[in-house]
């Protein structure tokens, strides 16, 4: 049996080895994986990362060859690969946080705040679908030829006026050059003519009561219904009509205002671009002389002060500006041993204190140790212990100074740093290194000087560019705005010749239209409210009266019909010219023959420079190139031009100065001004002025040629910024007893909290479960609460007091950090730093200072022939972008053609539109109320009414028929005429008796007397029948 199981258990642990075996294969395979892939990353890291020492920045250039002096090492020729390790550039710290060498000059932008006077609000009272009605009219009748000569003329090439042939009414060329429009002034004046004649003959043979009465009872239905349709007819007319009228004194109230706007608007049109003129001017100003003063202010300064940047450059890069960090660092020293005093009384203090609180908290240890073991014992008094940390009470770092520094052994260094005097050995290096800057700023007196005065003689010449741009450009808007102007004076003509009367004759024409109006619409109203005529005692308010007011519209319109159609028909051709003058070239513009010929032109070579260059600027410097001026290319200025100057031609021109110019047309200046361009570009565009040229003036000569520039000559190679003694002094200073001096060294111990647990918690914990003692455990209750009480106490006494001291001591020890270390490193490490980067100092500047000078030098030329360059381009694209924005000017000529076309013409055209819809719509108006007033004059047939009988009265006299008196038998046997007991029915006197039959009048009307007597009682029905047909 133990066999077996021998047996059984070999093959298992055989298995299990087999199985570990693969494991530890396969985890070294993984380990091998791992580490070939960590290498392959490390690899491709490195390739990627260049190590800062391969960085390449701009190579600085070689000494001038012309400097034979002898001074260096001989190694000054050759192009170092950076000038600072790790650093780009010049090797200096602004250029590594992007800030430029040198500063950039920035100018003052100039706002533009041209309060332009708001345009007159024109307000065309609803006529506008009138408005667009005539031009589709007019476009419609009238072809796309020119319209005959003679009708239309020009004043001054630009301005517009009515011509010969219409103050001498001579329509036949105009009329024949239009065929539809000679038809409608052909069916006018026929209708002018004829219609006086018509109304002779109506008057004579179908007005005056001459209609037909026909037979009223047959027609009744018909003439009413009759009625209703021609006064539905006459209702519609007179709608019509006073649509006409509406319209002709609205128009007439538009046109007197367009032409009391014109004054106005012409007067704001001067102010506006004398407004943008000076708004123009003060832009070219600010930018051609305000801000190259800022320009030249700046680099005035900046050249002044260039002695003080190239040796901060060089102290940046060379890292002597570590002589400045040491300075500080020992100038500093008194107020750093002030302060380390008083930490070493403030420890001295803090020893004690935490002393104290370190045995008191021991004390209460031991004293609840006792009292929860040995006076309780319990279960729940042992984990008590263990919850609270009072084992730990007395185990918190800070409450352990034995390893804070000696503060006076870093009082007594400092005290032996200031005895000594080390301070001065930075303040000597400085004076040394000061030698340097003084050889630097003689150096430069060399190449500033001829810079400023370029700069100074540049003031003039961008000056004397102002005042010829300022002119060019005054010239030039002036003549396009008195283009402008002029061509908004078209037509003044008509206002002269018609303005004084023709705004009270349109308003007498309107008052007849209106009285005409008024007559039918009280005709209408009595003819359908008014009751019919029977022509006997008819009310005043009845539809005769309606017939005779419209009998005297009939008379009133024949009377005025062709007057006011012939003053139609006058405004109708008038606006037929005036259209075609001003509102159909402002839709055409170029494809209208007459916009062609009254396209102003601006005369461009008034504006061009004369052969003779511009005067050279003061001071011989600054050579100029007349912008847009060709020139003949000789010399201005008495300097060299080096291939910049004159000779080149501006765009737009030959380069010839005598070679004449094309015209500027007005409309391509409207339409460019519309597309808000620039004036810069419009002057450019024909030629005028290319602001473009600004960049060929060159103010900078030999002042900032890099091969005739002066190279730094002083010897820099005996150059020592630290004397061996000093650099031994400073060596032991950086060994002294304040070398491992820093503030971590205090804050690590000096520190909060002072406990694990805040004592004030941990007093309430041992009285909290002390009282739970009471009853069971007394002498354990009592042992807590003294010992939660002396832990309040101490919290009090040392707690308090050393927080206290902490707070204070981490502030000073901060500011003796800032004090006397340098980039948070510990004292020795400072000092140690700082003369090393001194020490590199000296020997960068020994070997490389008097190249890196030039360098700088060099620079700073080519800084100011930059930022030159920038002003020039920065007034370049401000005059294409800012400068002068020509939308005002189109803004002018459009507001000058509304006054024309849309103020003017339109309300005249609507004015005859309504005439005309007004006195057409009279003609059917005429039969429609012809009809009517026959209608109206119709009599109502009287039906004579029955006789009454009136008790007593006689046939003779009342006209009843006579009756027989009848018979009547009384009750009781009367007989006749015998009276009756009871009132009955009894025959009176006369044949009417009493009878109580009384036939009623209609509408209790009594009975004419002629009518009467011929009335019997046989021949009544005969009587009414002839009544009828009469």
């Amino acid at each position: 049996m133990a066999e077996g199981e021998e047996m059984e258990l070999k093959p298992k642990t055989k298995r299990y080895k087999v199985r570990a075996r693969k494991r530890r294969q396969r985890q070294i395979a993984y380990y091998v994986i791992c580490g070939i892939s960590v290498a392959i990353f490390g690899l491709a890291l490195a390739t990627i990362i260049r190590p800062i020492s391969a960085e390449t920045p701009a190579t600085p250039a070689p000494d001038d060859p012309g400097d034979e002096s002898g001074d260096g090492d001989g190694n000054e020729t050759l192009a170092p690969p950076y000038w600072r390790k790790g650093y780009e550039g010049h090797g200096t710290t602004h250029e590594q946080l992007g800030q430029p060498h040198w500063p950039q000059v920035e100018y003052t932008i100039y706002q533009s705040k041209i309060p332009y006077s708001e345009s007159q609000t024109f307000a065309t009272g609803g006529m506008s679908p009138v408005f667009n009605f005539t031009h589709s009219f007019f476009d419609a009748i009238i072809s796309d030829q020119a319209i005959p000569d003679g009708y239309i003329v020009t004043k001054g090439g630009d301005t517009l006026a009515l011509g010969p042939k219409v103050e001498e009414n001579q329509w036949r060329d105009l009329l024949a050059h239009y065929w539809v429009v000679w038809l409608l002034v052909l069916i006018l004046l026929i209708l002018i003519i004829v219609i006086p004649f018509i109304a002779v003959c109506y008057c004579c043979f179908c007005c005056c009561r001459r209609c037909k009465q026909g037979c009223p009872p047959c027609d009744r239905k018909k003439d009413a219904r009759l009625r209703c349709c021609f006064g539905f007819l006459l209702l519609l007319l007179i709608i019509g009509i006073l649509f006409g009228i509406i319209i002709a004194l609205v128009t007439n109230k538009v046109l007197d205002r367009g032409f009391k706007q014109a004054t106005p608007s012409v007067k704001q049109g001067t102010e506006d671009t004398c407004k943008y003129l000076k708004d123009v001017s003060d832009h070219v100003y600010h930018l051609l002389v305000y801000n190259y003063q800022e320009l030249e202010t700046q680099l005035m300064q900046e050249l002044h002060d260039a002695h003080k940047h190239i040796f901060l450059d060089l102290s940046d890069t060379s890292e002597s500006s570590a002589i400045e960090e040491l300075l500080r660092i020992l100038t500093n020293m008194p107020a750093a041993l002030k302060l380390m005093r008083q930490l070493d009384a403030m420890i001295t203090e803090a020893r004690f204190l935490v002393a104290q609180l370190r045995d008191g908290v021991r004390g209460v240890k031991r004293d609840v140790n006792f009292a929860c073991i040995n006076l309780c014992g319990t279960q729940d008094c042992i984990n008590f212990l263990g919850s609270t940390d009072i084992e730990f009470i007395d185990m918190s770092p800070c409450i352990h100074y034995d390893l804070v520094p000696n503060t006076t052994a870093y009082v007594e260094a400092m005290e032996d740093i200031i005895a000594r005097q080390l301070v001065e050995i930075p303040k000597r290096a400085l004076v040394r290194l000061r030698d340097i800057s003084s050889k630097i700023r003689e150096h430069l007196r060399m190449l500033t000087p001829p810079i400023i005065r370029d700069l100074s003689a540049g003031r003039d010449v961008f000056r004397s560019q102002a005042t010829n741009i300022r002119n060019i450009i005054d010239a030039v808007i002036s003549d396009i705005y008195l283009n402008t102007i002029h061509s908004t004076r078209s037509f003044e003509d008509v206002y002269e010749k018609f303005g004084s009367d023709r705004y009270y004759i349109n308003l007498v024409i309107c008052f007849i239209l209106i009285v005409i109006l008024v007559i039918l619409i009280i005709a209408l109203l009595f003819g359908c409210c008014g009751k019919r005529p029977r022509g006997w005692r008819d009310p005043c308010c009845n539809k005769g009266t309606g017939a005779s007011c419209l009998l005297l519209a009939i008379i009133l319109i024949f009377m005025v019909f062709s007057i006011l159609t012939l003053i139609g028909l006058f405004y109708f051709i008038i606006g037929l010219v005036t259209y075609h003058g001003a509102c159909a070239p402002l839709r055409d513009k170029t494809e209208n023959a007459l916009f062609r010929q009254l396209d102003s032109v601006v005369d461009l070579n008034k504006f061009m420079p004369r052969d003779d260059g511009p005067p050279a600027p003061p001071g011989g410097g600054g050579e100029v190139a007349p912008p847009g001026a060709g020139g003949g290319g000789g010399d201005h200025g008495g300097g060299d031009h080096g291939g910049e100057g004159g000779g080149k031609p501006p765009p737009g021109g030959d380069g010839g100065g005598g070679e004449s110019r094309p015209p500027m047309h007005m409309s391509a200046a409207i339409a460019a001004c519309e597309a808000n361009k620039t004036i810069f570009q419009i002057l450019r565009e024909n030629g005028i002025y290319n602001i473009d040229e600004l960049s060929r003036i060159k103010l900078l000569h030999k002042s900032v040629d890099p091969d005739g520039m002066p190279a730094f000559a002083d010897d820099l190679s005996k150059v020592e910024i630290l004397t061996t003694d000093e650099k031994h002094q400073l060596r032991q200073l950086a060994n002294n007893s304040l070398a491992n001096y820093h503030s971590s060294q205090f804050t690590e111990y000096l520190c909060k909290p002072l406990t694990p647990t805040p004592l004030p918690t941990m007093a309430g914990r041992l009285r909290g479960f002390g009282s739970g003692l009471r009853n069971t455990y007394y002498f354990a209750h009592i042992s807590l609460l003294n010992e939660a009480y002396n832990l309040e106490v101490y919290d009090d006494q040392f707690v308090t007091k050393l927080h206290v001291i902490i707070d204070k001591f981490e502030d000073i020890v901060k500011e003796i950090d800032k004090l006397i270390l340098y980039e948070n490193n510990n004292f020795s490490a400072s000092i140690n730093i700082l003369v090393g980067s001194i020490i590199r100092a000296e020997e960068f500047i020994k070997s490389r200072g008097k190249q890196y000078v030039n360098e700088l030098g060099r620079n700073l030329s080519e800084w100011v022939e930059e930022s030159v360059d920038a002003y020039k381009e920065y007034v370049i694209h401000e005059g294409d972008v800012r400068v002068g924005p020509c939308g005002p000017l189109a803004y002018l000529y459009h507001r000058g053609v509304d006054l024309i076309c849309h103020r003017i013409v339109d309300p005249m055209n609507g004015f005859w539109v309504g005439l005309l819809l007004a006195t057409l719509l009279f003609l059917p108006t005429l039969w429609v109320a012809h009809k009517l007033m026959c209608l109206y004059k119709k009599i109502d047939p009287y039906v004579a009414p029955a006789p009454t009988v009136v008790e007593g009265g006689c046939p003779v006299c009342t006209g009843a028929p006579y009756v027989p008196p009848p018979i009547v038998t009384c009750g009781g046997g009367q007989q006749t005429y015998c009276s009756c007991p009871d009132p009955g029915t009894s025959r009176g006197g006369g044949g009417g008796g009493n009878a109580k039959f009384v036939p009623q009048l209609n509408n209790s009307e009594s009975v004419p007397a002629g009518i009467i007597s011929d009335i019997t009682p046989q021949s009544s029905h005969q009587s009414t029948r002839k009544s009828k047909q009469d």
